[in-house]
């Protein structure tokens, strides 16, 4: 009953044990908050979210009260906020992170919540309120020798990741985001995010630092596009993009020498890759900008207009791809996977699925510096072995498809472009779809048989090549042998062009159905 409240000498233990204590908070019942924002009850209440709880109580009941008073600390009153903005009670909240990691993930979330309520600004808050308390969580930061540290010590925890991405991209007003980026330059966040992918740390922690990093060049990129159509965001973008420029060779570099200049980890590769792939690829904003090349049902595709990055980026990245190469070959260790179609020794493994995509990423800016060292290691070669091998991974055939098509569809002249002569003559392309379409046909024949794989995969490879030549063969007659052009022509003409015609009439009659149902 409401009729508690009126007691002078109760505890917040009583308090919490009420069922309406939360609804009279936010009913505003005066006495409720002026017990609550009591110096004594908001110490307990932050208490409450920062310590772990008896492990006594039964389990059931053990985050009970951690939970409503997490509850009462972000109800968004306004002296409730003002008062735990405090600088003491900062301190005090802020000790959670001084933990050795990992945290408790529950009260991380507690603490995680807490904060957050601060530094973000709800729809209908007062301005000037949320001003107050931002500020004095700033000046907090500001004043503590390791703030920033600690954050980063628990990254693995989503929580405080989550946390730390709300302090760099959610906070409003011009001179507030001024004050979190000057501070974050000063701390040099982005190189202290580059170090985290060393083999040595914990794989959470890279994640999640990979994570951050994409998360933040999606806004960086989203503040551009808004600059041009708002011109007070001008200087808040060039704020943070002197803190998170991502551009700069060197800091793509020291990615990279932390992801491969030591002992291998397939969390720091992978983590390391997304964000390159973050930087390679188009803002989500800006997506209807760029033309993907898709596989249609034949094959076909118009050439992939890539609004390409800047070529510093690529240019860090070519004296690694030896390295990333090699990783293709020899990647760390996997145990045997047994799955349905049978036991997979050694299992492709995420390390190498991510180098296939950044190959593909990198094939997509049409780079000559990028297509000639390619050529000159073979990798083409490599990844069509691959796709051979792993019959049933069609993640990786998706991969290697895309590269073989971003390669045919280059804007560059068949006999100039290396990765072409590569593709044809070096690797055999022909040559291969022939004998793995054979090997099939025999496979299926067989009792029992069955259709491998990567023969969808293999048919909009085929098809892609026969549209790429659609002007003329002259560079496969000069370069592939007579024999080999017989067949291929063979095959297009009495195996594929059916197919094809088939899959174009599934599809018109799809379509068909869809559109008047």
């Amino acid at each position: 009953s409401y009729r508690i409240f009126l007691f002078q000498e109760l505890t917040l233990n009583e308090l919490l044990d009420q069922e309406n204590v939360l609804q009279e908070l936010k009913s505003q019942n005066a006495k409720l908050i002026d017990f609550i924002t009591r110096p004594d009850i908001m110490s307990q209440l932050v208490s409450l979210v920062t310590e772990e709880p008896s492990a006594e109580l039964d389990e059931a009941m053990r985050y009970q009260r951690p939970n409503l008073a997490c509850e009462v600390l972000t109800t968004d009153i306004r002296i409730l906020n003002e008062r735990l903005s405090d600088k003491n009670l900062l301190a005090k909240l802020y000790s959670f992170l001084e933990a050795d990691p990992p945290l408790n993930p529950l009260l991380a979330s507690f603490f995680s919540r807490t904060l957050s309520m601060l530094i973000c600004r709800k729809t209908d808050q007062n301005w000037y309120s949320y001003q107050f308390t931002c500020l004095q969580v700033l000046d907090f930061f500001k004043s503590c020798d390791n703030s920033l540290g600690l954050l980063l010590k628990h990254l693995g925890t989503s929580a405080i990741m989550d946390l730390t991405l709300k302090l760099i991209t959610q906070i409003e007003g011009e001179d507030m985001q001024r004050i979190i980026f000057n501070w974050l330059e000063n701390e040099g966040l982005v190189s202290r995010l580059m170090s985290l992918f060393d083999p040595s740390v914990d794989s959470d922690r890279q994640y999640n630092a990979a994570q951050l990093l994409c998360d933040t060049i999606h806004k960086c990129r989203d503040m551009a596009c808004l600059s041009s159509e708002h011109k007070d965001i001008g200087p808040i973008l060039s704020a943070i993009q002197s803190v998170f420029n991502f551009f700069r060779p060197e800091m793509t570099e020291k990615l990279l020498g932390h992801m491969l200049g030591g002992e291998l980890s397939e969390s720091s590769i992978v983590g390391g890759i997304s964000v390159l792939l973050t930087l390679l690829g188009p803002s989500p904003r800006n997506f209807n900008l760029y033309k993907m090349f898709i596989f249609s049902s034949t094959g076909s595709g118009e050439p992939a207009e890539v609004l390409n990055p800047p070529l510093s980026t690529i240019s860090a990245i070519v004296p690694y791809l030896p390295k990333l190469h090699d990783l293709l070959i020899n990647p760390p260790k996997k145990d045997t996977v047994k799955l349905a179609c049978g036991t997979v020794d050694p299992p492709l493994g995420s390390t190498r699925l991510s180098v296939v995509k950044l190959l593909a990423a990198l094939i997509a800016t049409n780079t000559l510096k990028v297509n000639e060292m390619l050529d000159e290691l073979g990798t083409i070669n490599v990844l069509l072995d691959l796709f051979f091998h792993y019959t049933w991974n069609n993640f990786l055939h998706t991969q290697v498809g895309k590269c073989l098509a971003f390669a045919l569809n280059s804007s560059e002249d068949i006999e100039t472009n290396p990765l072409i002569s590569s593709i044809f003559i070096k690797c055999r392309l022909l040559q291969r779809i022939l004998e793995a379409w054979k090997e099939n046909e025999a496979e299926q024949s067989k009792d029992g048989g069955k259709r491998r794989g990567y023969m969808g995969h293999l048919t909009n490879i085929a098809s892609t090549v026969v549209k790429h030549f659609e002007g003329g063969n002259d560079f496969l007659n000069k370069n592939v042998d007579p024999d080999t052009m017989t067949a291929w022509n063979d095959f297009v003409e009495t195996t594929l062009g059916p197919i094809n015609v088939m899959k174009e009439r599934c599809l018109v009659s799809v379509l068909n159905f869809f559109l008047f149902i």
